[in-house]
């Protein structure tokens, strides 16, 4: 049931920081509904060919995107969107937008996603007219993190999840962000994202010290050896999770080469999700490895069809050099921990 979180003018002041709900025990949101709300995309795009008779029976895909990125930007011309409504049972997809473009607070972005998983799972009921819906969730990078940051602290929500899936997600921190903000500290400042994604940042520590060092629901964590951005051993797996590495013998061997970004265009990385999907993480642990063409190609679910992915470096400097908008916002020092995470 959606909470209402409107207080008298009076207490404005008092619920400028979240604190615990004593009705549900997840802290407040310090974001307003009407934006949250309005940050949740679920594009139209039909469902019709999957091999269901029931349009979206899968249910619901909630797409959260990693750093820098809108989940237009990070998911809209892959597979995920392009692609996995027509699969398997077919799906409904979303994504969220998360604030400053994913640079802002892990924390008020977590709100954002807290409040979809909710928003979503109630819009699944109506349409199922049902007393209970889950929906499942995807994160990829930093999206994987603020997911798990979510679950973690707004404990309400993790009833409302089949299945959590993260794509390279940095779950104990990324060797990219700590010489991001090592190397512009004092001169530019660092987006509070970068900061906060420190191995030994205290957004890290308050996650693990409050549990969110283990998988909180059905849980699969896909990554790659491959990837540039993720340095830390064992940073995109997680305890209690089912971890899949895409160059593993019984996935796609060792010559199978994906990097941070491009994994949310791989062919072997989407065959896995959709297996996930279908099947539920424990049952998706193959017994033999994809064949090259599983791994690298598309082509027996849809033909001469190509996929994009985001060039982060590319992106980053095309819109620097536009207006320097990504540099508003950011800071010398890590955002404090909410009032909860302490």
């Amino acid at each position: 049931m959606t909470q209402d979180f409107t207080v008298e003018p009076l207490l404005s002041a008092a619920l400028a920081s979240p604190i615990l709900d004593p009705r549900a025990s997840d802290p407040v949101f310090t974001a307003s509904v009407e934006e949250m709300k309005a940050a949740i995309t679920c594009p139209d795009i039909s469902s019709s060919s999957s091999s269901s008779s029931n349009p979206a029976e899968g249910g619901t895909v909630l797409l959260v995107p990693g750093t820098a990125t809108t989940g237009s930007e990070c998911f809209k011309d892959t597979p995920y969107v392009q692609l996995l409504p027509h699969q398997g049972r077919g799906y409904k997809v979303c994504w969220v937008d998360l604030p400053d473009h994913t640079l802002g607070d892990v924390q008020v972005a977590a709100e954002y996603v807290a409040f979809a998983i909710e928003h979503l799972s109630q819009q699944r009921r109506r349409e199922q007219g049902s007393s209970a819906a889950k929906i499942n969730v995807i994160g990829h990078s930093q999206g994987g993190l603020v997911v798990q940051w979510a679950l973690n602290f707004w404990e309400t929500k993790r009833e409302l999840v089949e299945k959590f899936i993260g794509l390279a997600a940095n779950f104990q921190g990324s060797l990219l962000s700590d010489l991001l903000c090592n190397s512009l500290e004092g001169v530019l400042g660092c987006p509070p994202a970068a900061y906060q994604q420190g191995k030994d940042s205290n957004l890290i520590k308050a996650l693990n010290r409050h549990g969110g060092d283990q998988a909180l629901v059905d849980t699969a964590a896909i990554y790659t050896y491959t990837d540039e951005a993720l340095v830390y051993p064992g940073s995109a797996s997680l305890p209690g999770a089912t971890n899949l590495a895409l160059q593993d013998a019984k996935i796609c061997g060792k010559d199978h080469f994906v990097l941070h970004n491009t994994i949310t265009t791989d062919a072997g990385a989407f065959r896995m999700v959709l297996d996930i999907l279908e099947n539920g993480s424990k049952k998706s642990i193959p017994e033999g490895p994809m064949s090259t063409e599983e791994c690298s190609s598309f082509s027996d679910m849809i033909p001469e069809q190509s996929f994009k992915s985001v060039d982060l470096v590319d992106m980053l400097s095309d819109k620097i050099k536009e207006n320097l908008r990504l540099l508003v916002g950011w800071v010398d020092h890590e955002p404090p921990l909410m009032p909860y995470a302490q």
